[in-house]
């Protein structure tokens, strides 16, 4: 005979270690994973909850990243406290099941047999109890956050699909300012959309698909056009695609740094080509806030001015004031860096 304990202590101790937050101690992306898998085995329906601290990238910004995720670890404490106080009065305490899947990122399963109101009363009882403050090594903080819900298998027939719907769900959320977003077919489809366009515009970029056409500012006086302002348009197979829809688009996937160089480059060719015909129109071209604050960003316009030689009064930036105001002692570096060159700053 053998005494099996210790090894079978550490062997414990080496599952929870796989299964749980190494901080928190909430089950964390494995353990999602497993317990979505074996209600989905047992043909459970049940209602998936991504639960977003928004504020994550400005504590890391105020605070840095370790005070940061101390306070993010304080809304994890306080969400398994009210997840366990609400399954111990409203539901069998595995009818609910929380967990740490990322950083900032939280998740709740909840079975949909019992009270139909099961769902809807624990999103009440959370935005209720999230609506105070909390605790945290940065002293007490209110904390902005978002649910996206999907459901098994309404809308999601499998564990990977329930885990994109619900991140889906939080996106739209925070694009519509919600507080709550629940996942249906047209967001599916949205993001299905979304997808395509994506893969069109690289192949767009990639093989200069798009265009530039610019719209002249003509002086009543005598009819003469001095500048104009340049408008991205982009028609792909017969298909119009409006910038409204692949600018936001180009944004968040990070295509937006190469079509703001494209734009740049065929900007400045028109200008020169003009210049060349003697005739000095200036043409306005947008930019975007994260184009802008580019390190680089006032060089590359120098070194524009010198290749395509143009007199820098012919190119006007139009930008947001956002892209100023948001990170405003880069910009205005940014901006004495241009007008060094020449430039003048023109308030519309």
């Amino acid at each position: 005979m053998r005494d099996i304990t210790l090894r079978h202590r550490a062997e414990q101790t080496l599952e929870h270690q796989a299964y749980h937050h190494p901080v928190t101690g909430i089950g964390n992306r494995s353990y999602l994973e497993k317990t979505a898998n074996q209600w989905i085995a047992q043909q459970q329906t049940f209602n998936a909850v991504m639960i977003d601290v928004t504020d994550f990238k400005l504590l890391s910004e105020n605070f840095g990243l370790a005070d940061a995720l101390a306070c993010i670890y304080s809304v994890g404490y306080f969400l398994q406290s009210s997840v366990q106080q609400y399954a111990s009065v409203n539901s069998e305490p595995d009818d609910v099941c929380l967990f740490h899947v990322a950083d900032a990122c939280f998740m709740v399963l909840v079975k949909t047999q019992g009270p139909a109101h099961r769902l809807a009363s624990l999103l009440s009882m959370l935005r209720t109890k999230l609506a105070n403050t909390i605790d945290t090594p940065m002293g007490a903080m209110r904390f902005h956050v978002t649910f996206g819900v999907s459901d098994y298998p309404v809308h999601s027939v499998d564990y990977n699909t329930l885990l994109l719907h619900t991140n889906i769900a939080v996106e739209i959320a925070l694009k519509n300012n919600q507080e709550v977003h629940y996942f249906n077919a047209d967001d599916g489809a949205y993001h299905q959309r979304r997808l395509i366009i994506t893969r069109r515009l690289e192949q767009a970029l990639k093989h200069n698909e798009l265009t530039l056409y610019y719209q002249p500012k003509q002086q009543l006086s005598d009819g003469r056009v001095q500048s104009c302002e340049c408008l991205l348009r982009w028609i792909d197979n017969g298909e119009f695609i409006s910038p409204g829809e692949f600018i936001p688009i180009a944004e968040r996937s990070g295509l937006i740094l190469v079509l703001g160089e494209w734009v740049l480059d065929s900007a400045f060719n028109q200008a020169r080509a003009w210049y060349e015909e003697g005739r000095q129109i200036q043409i306005a071209i947008n930019i975007s806030a994260r184009q802008f604050l580019q390190p680089g960003f006032a060089e590359s316009i120098e070194r524009r001015l010198r290749e395509y030689a143009i007199p820098a009064s012919l190119i006007e930036l139009e930008l947001t004031e956002t892209s100023i105001m948001d990170n405003h002692q880069l910009a205005s570096a940014v901006l004495m860096e241009l007008r060094a060159l020449g430039g003048e700053f023109v308030d519309r």
